[in-house]
């Protein structure tokens, strides 16, 4: 199980990267696609800021990937 611990966070992370860059791209409203992400572009560089201090438990991770994921398709499609 520690080795989950370690490993699964970078992976969410590059999930959601990818998602990130694939919405981008030709999202249905330029303006939409901003204001439905800005929170998963600006939360992201806080985790990693403050991943350290305050490590987060593997259900939070999952849960905050998961997130991101219906922001960054909501913006892509909406």
């Amino acid at each position: 199980m520690p080795r989950v611990r370690h490993v699964l966070p970078p992976v969410l992370l590059g999930l959601v990267l990818v998602a990130l860059v694939v919405s981008g791209i030709r999202p249905y409203d330029r303006l939409t696609w901003l204001l439905e992400t800005v929170w998963v572009i600006v939360g992201g560089p806080v985790l990693l800021l403050t991943w350290r201090r305050f490590p987060l438990t593997t259900l939070l991770c999952c849960l905050l990937a998961l997130h991101a994921l219906i922001l960054i398709a909501g913006g892509h499609w909406s």
